[in-house]
Parts: C-alpha cells; structure tokens; sequence
C-alpha cells in the first residue's frame, strides 16, 4: 500500500467512464487506500512488468496496476454498481 499511496495515481479510460457511470469523485474510490486491505489471493504481484493488486474496503474492490513508479488506477466495483464501462 505504500507505494500505491505514496505515487501520483492515475485513471484508466474504464475507472473514469464508472466514477461518471456512478457519479462519485476519484477521492471517494481512494479511500481504500485508508485501512483498506489488499487482497493478495486476487492480485497478482509476481506479473511482469507491472503488479496488479486488488485492494478492498467496505463496498469497495479496486484494481491498481503498479508499473515501475507509475499507479494506475484500472477498474472498480462497487457493491451497488449498475455501469457497464468493459
């Protein structure tokens, strides 16, 4: 979680065709990066050349793609989540 908070977090063509799908703001899906708990069976932090690492929080499941030093923000669900952005 350290490097996923600590970097600029950016959002992929899909995350941000749902945050508008949901009208929410970027902030409300980054805060699972407050407490929130990776799920390491989900993610896959052995692929190359960039991680994957789902973290979850209340209703919250998101993917970030960590490459190098850059974050990407890539998708999100949410337990009332009626968007179709695939």
């Amino acid at each position: 979680l350290y490097h996923l908070k600590s970097d600029t977090i950016y959002f992929s063509t899909n995350a941000q065709c749902h945050l508008d799908c949901l009208d929410i703001k970027k902030e409300t899906v980054l805060e699972v990066l407050n407490k929130g708990k990776v799920n390491f069976k989900k993610s896959d932090i052995k692929r190359n050349p960039c991680k994957n690492y789902i973290v979850e929080k209340n209703n919250f499941s998101v993917l970030f793609e960590l490459c190098d030093e850059k974050v990407t923000l890539k998708e999100f669900s949410h337990a009332f989540d009626s968007c179709y952005c695939y």
